[in-house]
């Protein structure tokens, strides 16, 4: 005699057939649900713009020695300043708003490898996510070249003190033997330090700043959040998944009919219908 076969599985395919009512009720919640959501919140948008960040000291520029900067940290810092106080005050200042509604809808974005900072606002009108962001951009420029300005007058006024100094020293006549020599040290160190001062406070009339606007910010032409019809088609395919899940699940807890000894042993399937009633 052959053993006899092992009971059939669960066919998902019929599982899902004989439930598919299920399938179709939980996509059309699911599908009403998320359009619904989608159709009460109001619609955001979302602008970008993108800056390259130029790490170094202003004089860098007029020593032509680099400075050795960490990227990744000066781009953290960086994100900071950009959701500082400073920043922000003057991004309010400029669109007519307080800055906690700034720092709300504001995100200052850095990628690992680069030097780019990222700014994005958002805002319920396409011309409002622009404006926010235009305006923390320009402020985060303007804040960076008058950082670099500051320094470079500070640099210049701190060599004032060595000019004062000298200026003193050439009114004092020295012995006569001694006198052209000193007089001269005095002109050779009063000429370098004076030629100093002038390039840093030139410098400072021109300083570009370190902060670079590569992409300015534009009005999009798109919500960034989802549509009505994208998240009601989200919530069919959703409630379709959950419905195939309920399908299957359904089957699995039905009871099995029970099999005809003769036809366990032939390996047929037991028949279709309610189980039989027991005594």
């Amino acid at each position: 005699m052959s053993a006899p076969a092992p009971e059939a599985g669960v066919d998902p395919l019929s599982a899902v057939a004989r439930s598919w009512y299920w399938v179709v009720a939980l996509a059309l919640v699911g599908a009403a649900a998320l359009g619904a959501a989608a159709s009460v919140l109001p619609p955001g948008f979302e602008s970008r713009s993108v800056l390259l960040f130029t790490p170094g000291d202003p004089t860098q520029a007029l020593s032509g020695s680099p400075q050795a900067v960490e990227p990744g940290r000066m781009l953290q810092s960086q994100a900071e300043v950009v959701l500082g106080d400073d920043v922000v005050g003057r991004a309010a200042d400029e669109i007519g708003t307080t800055p906690e509604d700034v720092r709300r809808r504001l995100t200052a974005e850095t990628a690992d490898g680069d030097l780019l900072v990222t700014v994005v606002g958002t805002g319920d009108s396409p011309g409002e996510a622009q404006d926010l962001t235009a305006a923390v951009a320009d402020a985060y420029a303007v804040r960076s070249t008058e950082a670099g300005v500051a320094s470079l007058v500070e640099q210049a006024e701190a060599l004032q003190p060595s000019v004062d100094a000298l200026l003193a020293q050439s009114r004092v006549l020295p012995p006569p033997e001694l006198r052209s020599a000193q007089q001269d040290a005095v002109a050779s160190q009063l000429a370098t330090i004076r030629a100093r001062q002038d390039q840093l406070l030139a410098a400072s009339r021109v300083y570009p700043g370190q902060v670079q606007v590569l992409s300015a910010a534009q009005e999009p032409e798109e919500p960034a959040t989802p549509t009505v019809s994208r998240s009601a088609g989200v919530g069919a395919v959703l409630g379709a998944v959950l419905g195939v899940l309920v399908a299957l699940a359904r089957a699995w807890r039905r009871p099995r009919a029970a099999v005809p000894r003769g036809a366990r042993h032939r390996g047929e399937r037991a028949p279709e219908g309610d189980p039989p009633a027991t005594t």
